[in-house]
């Protein structure tokens, strides 16, 4: 048996197709004529070999080029979160606290045989008992004015007498709460819970 080598270009002409067996005896095998216009394939890219990380992208017609993977969106500074403007940046768990949507400082006061304890909290630096029915809050970070809010709600304990709390911001970092009941007495609540909303420094 003979080894037959053939190059060039294969073409429907160049192929034989057989249903059944076939012997070839005595025959000679021509190799196709091969045109020098199809040994040239000419394949154009980016110049150099850019840099690490780098992709080659196309720009619809032309060379392509290599261009560096965009890494995302840059987080959002303090300005950019309490402006609440931009739509090129990233609010990030840190930066979160500055929106103008988000709480800035809450709590849940526990109150105890007439002591007021912090149950659970979020920016509270400490709380004061004042008198019966009056609480202060301290905020570890405060806002950069006395223009915030403070909502407040209370379980009274069952009391059906009992007032809705009298809120009074003092700076910039403390707020009172005051109870009373419908005889103008101080009453301390079985619960105090503040969220407070703003602009921080």
């Amino acid at each position: 048996m003979a080894t037959v080598a053939l190059s060039g270009i294969i073409t429907p002409s160049n192929i034989v197709t057989a249903t059944s067996t076939t012997t070839l005896t005595n025959k000679t095998l021509t190799a196709p004529t091969i045109a020098s216009a199809n040994l040239t394939t000419a394949l154009t890219l980016a110049g150099a070999a850019g840099t690490n990380g780098q992709v080659l992208t196309s720009a619809g017609s032309g060379l392509p080029s290599w261009t560096t993977i965009a890494s995302g969106l840059a987080a959002a500074s303090q300005a950019e979160m309490e402006a609440a403007s931009s739509n090129t940046v990233a609010a990030t768990p840190l930066n979160m606290k500055f929106s103008p949507a988000a709480a800035k400082a809450w709590i849940k006061i526990k109150v105890t045989g007439g002591v007021p304890a912090n149950s659970i909290s979020l920016n509270v630096a400490s709380i004061t008992d004042v008198g019966v029915g009056n609480c202060s809050v301290t905020l570890t970070t405060g806002f950069s004015s006395v223009n915030y809010v403070v909502l407040c709600s209370i379980d009274s304990g069952g009391a059906a007498d009992v007032a809705s709390p009298d809120v009074r911001i003092t700076s910039a970092t403390v707020f009172f709460a005051e109870i009373h009941n419908n005889s103008n007495v101080g009453f301390d609540p079985r619960e105090y819970w503040f969220v407070t909303f703003g602009d921080q420094s």
